[in-house]
């Protein structure tokens, strides 16, 4: 019966494995006692220096965003369940405002006004001389951000002057009214549809 050693692989001490070799030449060796594979125990030397290169993945890999997905989606779900805070309510667009460019040829003054039912109203001046034109009166609607909420910010209203149609669409903030207005001419004039943006500062 030939005699059995154990014995180091070529690999080193370190990373190889022990095998139970048979002495008698032409007998292949059995399964290594314990497979060889790197550790973390086992740190491997930098070539440039005299110390263990630092454990962990290579620089240039990077961990894959999938991973983080449930923690990404607790903290999106955390913030849908957080109130949200409107800039503004229908309440706050009550008042007079007024445009922020001396100069315009086109809204001078905007004047909100909410009945007892809450529904808002709009009368716009125009530049006209000697004095500004009064487009009238036309209600308002109010839009939230969301389908649910009913704090609302934004307004639009329509005012038909005869010779032309125009759509205002007005965002109210913190003593800030900025208004576009859309303006379709409706007279055969030739004259081109146009639109304006401009902004207005709470007078009262």
């Amino acid at each position: 019966m030939p005699d059995y050693r154990l014995t180091a692989s070529d690999h080193g001490p370190l990373t190889g494995g022990a095998y139970l070799c048979p002495i008698s030449a032409g007998v292949p060796p059995a399964q290594p006692l314990f497979s060889p594979r790197p550790s973390a125990l086992f740190p491997t030397r930098s070539p440039h220096h005299d110390h263990p290169a630092p454990l962990g993945p290579p620089p240039d890999r990077r961990p894959d965003p999938r991973t983080f997905s449930p923690l990404l989606a607790a903290l999106a779900l955390g913030t849908l369940m957080v109130p949200q805070r409107a800039l503004a309510a229908p309440a706050d667009m009550v008042g007079t405002w007024v445009n922020g460019n001396v100069t315009t040829n086109g809204i001078t003054r905007i004047n909100v006004t909410r009945n007892a039912a809450g529904q808002l109203s709009v009368q716009v001046f125009g530049r006209c001389h000697p004095n500004d034109c009064d487009w009238g009166q036309a209600p308002a609607l109010t839009y939230g951000l969301t389908v649910s909420d009913s704090n609302h910010f934004t307004a639009s209203a329509v005012f038909t002057k005869g010779f032309a149609n125009t759509v205002l669409v007005m965002n109210f903030g913190k003593g800030r009214l900025d208004v576009q207005a859309l303006t379709q001419f409706t007279d055969g004039s030739g004259r081109q549809n146009y639109a304006t943006r401009e902004t207005f500062a709470r007078y009262r």
